[in-house]
């Protein structure tokens, strides 16, 4: 490992660590695997995500909490332990500060809450000639979408599914009557089959009900589930030499 990129597959293998047991090891626990002292990567990790390391694990655990709270009947005690709290108070009184709300009330309310995603360290943010910047992690309740279907190659799909979304925003978007959040589109991906080669990808817009669904355009439904917000800055769109920004959710499973 040369001094160069030792920073780099340092901070690489922290974050791999972090995910791989987010359910229940302590900072000191992922502090001992590196040959570097704790104030030292403490500070590299502030220096380059701009959080601190203690509060992006917990925001983590926390984060990870969140599908067996929302998805299960879980009690909130076995959810605590099974994150690595020692007390159930411990668990409500971090999950309040980080979220607003107690996890009974999490329950209760239905409410979307935009939690923190697993960074990820890549050697550039460009697609397609655009800046991508993010992401945000929200888990959602279950609800329903309409939007233009494509069939789309899975080699293809990293270019593919982005052209086909900007086009489905500039020429679809407008006959979904009333979506429930305008300047947000959701990409839904449906393998039918593991061996195929192709994948559906579905552009489309969260609305309240399928009572009304345009000719030509087709519907979906997703249970309670993660996505990841990706804002998209263009320097000259479609229609247009200004920039603008829209965002775009992605399935995370």
């Amino acid at each position: 490992m040369t001094q160069a990129n030792q920073p780099y597959k340092i901070l690489s293998e922290l974050l791999f660590r972090i995910e791989e047991s987010v359910s229940g090891t302590s900072e000191t626990e992922y502090l001992n695997y590196f040959p570097i002292s704790t104030v030292h990567l403490r500070r590299l990790f502030k220096f380059v995500f701009g959080v601190p390391l203690q509060r992006y694990i917990r925001s983590r655990k926390l984060a990870f909490s969140l599908e067996d709270l929302m998805q299960t009947e879980k009690r909130v005690f076995d959810i605590a332990i099974e994150c690595g709290y020692e007390h159930e108070q411990t668990y409500i009184r971090a999950f309040k500060r980080e979220y607003g709300i107690t996890p009974g009330e999490c329950r209760e309310s239905g409410k979307s809450i935009q939690v923190t995603a697993p960074i990820h360290l890549f050697p550039e943010n460009d697609i397609c000639g655009n800046l991508v910047y993010g992401p945000d992690m929200v888990m959602i309740p279950s609800f329903h979408v309409i939007g233009r279907m494509y069939q789309i190659e899975i080699a293809e799909s990293p270019t593919k599914a982005p052209e086909v979304a900007k086009q489905f925003w500039w020429d679809k978007r407008h006959e979904v009557l009333n979506p429930i959040e305008p300047h947000i589109y959701y990409g839904l991906t449906r393998t039918p089959d593991p061996s195929l080669s192709w994948t559906y990808y579905l552009p489309s817009m969260r609305v309240t009900d399928l009572n009304n669904i345009p000719e030509g355009l087709y519907w979906g439904h997703r249970p309670c589930f993660n996505v990841c917000w990706l804002s998209l800055y263009r320097k000259s769109s479609l229609r247009g030499s200004e920039s603008t920004t829209s965002r775009g959710a992605v399935y995370y499973h």
